[in-house]
């Protein structure tokens, strides 16, 4: 799945009654993310997919990625590698490092 089959997957979503949103957005979205997590094909198809012009993708070689450090999923190897080199990445990395080495030090002193 690349790219542009990913934005077209998100373009299932109808977003133009609110007070429909659960239904159109929220869970469509929901079930969208759990297909990718579980490397799998998301079933929703765009709500304006046209199947005679549609680009077909190989998406067995595609790879999927979870930064747990900033909870984002990444469907491309280019996409995880790039995100790892950020400084998005970099700086919610070294905040969390640094709560972390806060809570090990109170913990110390604490148990002292």
């Amino acid at each position: 799945m690349g790219d542009e089959q990913t934005d077209s997957t998100w373009r299932s979503t109808d977003c133009t009654d609110v007070t429909k949103w659960d239904s159109r957005v929220l869970e469509p979205a929901v079930a969208i993310i759990s297909a990718i997590m579980r490397g799998e094909k998301p079933e929703q198809r765009p709500l304006n997919e046209d199947f005679e012009n549609q680009k077909t993708t190989d998406s067995s070689t595609n790879t999927y990625h979870y930064c747990e450090i900033c909870e984002k999923i990444f469907v491309e190897e280019n996409q995880w590698q790039a995100h790892l080199k950020g400084g998005k990445h970099m700086r919610v990395l070294k905040k969390k490092n640094r709560a972390e080495k806060a809570q090990a030090q109170e913990n110390r002193l604490t148990s002292s």
